[in-house]
């Protein structure tokens, strides 16, 4: 099943569209500079979004402490990373709050994974090639 998320709103006009299309998701934006939010800014657009639209904080390496805030005031209901966050600071975040937590991968570690992928397929048919189970390729 496909969600729909939009991302980026930061005005109480783009809480009216969303009520009005009602996507699986919004996105709270609290990194970089065109679309960062601040606190209070979220809480005030939260105010006026309605129940059934869950909304996801979207950072870049931001503190544990700041995202645990949104949190537990219930400003946001999921975690999107988007930083140099490693397993380290994901274990400590899961943690602290009880919500989904994603985390976006840069292309080049997709296809580093699809190598690693690839590799551990040729090395199944390696072994079975070893042990005399040739493949013929039919079904």
């Amino acid at each position: 099943m496909k969600k729909i998320k939009i991302c980026g709103l930061k005005r109480r006009k783009d809480i009216e569209y969303v009520n009005k299309y009602q996507p699986d998701y919004i996105g709270f934006v609290f990194a970089g500079k065109k679309r960062k939010l601040t606190y209070d800014q979220a809480v005030d657009l939260k105010k006026y979004l309605i129940s059934s639209i869950q909304v996801v904080g979207v950072f870049v390496n931001e503190d544990i402490s700041f995202v645990e805030k949104l949190v537990k005031e219930h400003v946001i209901d999921l975690v999107q990373l988007h930083g140099q966050e490693d397993q380290k600071y994901i274990q400590a975040l899961k943690e602290k709050v009880d919500v989904p937590i994603l985390k976006q991968f840069k292309l080049k570690m997709r296809i580093l994974l699809m190598n690693i992928m690839m590799l551990i397929i040729i090395f199944m048919i390696m072994e079975q090639v070893e042990q005399g189970k040739v493949l013929t390729g039919r079904c």
